[in-house]
């Protein structure tokens, strides 16, 4: 029976050893498995930031080009309204040198045709003026006429 437990002991010393050797294994391909995880986790972490900072650039470069596209469109919305401002204002003035023509000719339209009425009515008071003094020059010759005999 020695022997046995000889040989019992043994193969439990060996069942020990092999046990700790697969447990110390077991943990150093742990310590492996935990080790490359946090590096693939590092990686992905790394991969997601990288990802979301070219997504932020990306949408700022569309914002800015957006914002570029609105800043050219406004230009250009300025310069219609500019230009139809200006061509209003044209046709105001034009209007308004019309109207002032059209104003100025009536005015001297008016005072044309005053001044024929000022003149006939000078004509007709001289005329009147000249009939009244012929008569006037008859009437005295005839008053000296009748005074003289």
């Amino acid at each position: 029976m020695p022997s046995e437990i000889k040989n019992y002991t043994s193969d439990e010393m060996r069942f020990h050893a092999f046990r700790v050797q697969a447990q110390q294994k077991g943990e150093t391909d742990l310590r492996e498995l935990q080790q490359k995880q946090g590096e693939e986790l590092a990686h992905l972490i790394d991969n997601h930031a990288t990802r979301l900072n070219e997504l932020k650039k990306a949408y700022e470069v569309q914002i800015s080009e957006e914002a570029g596209d609105m800043e050219e469109k406004m230009h250009q919305l300025h310069l219609a309204s500019t230009e139809r401002l200006e061509e209003e204002k044209r046709k105001a003035d034009e209007d308004l040198t019309k109207v002032k023509t059209a104003s100025q000719h009536k005015i001297d339209e008016y005072k044309k045709n005053a001044e024929a009425q000022l003149d006939a009515l000078r004509r007709q008071t001289q005329a009147t003026e000249d009939h009244f003094q012929q008569k006037a020059r008859k009437s005295a010759k005839k008053e000296k006429e009748v005074v003289q005999s």
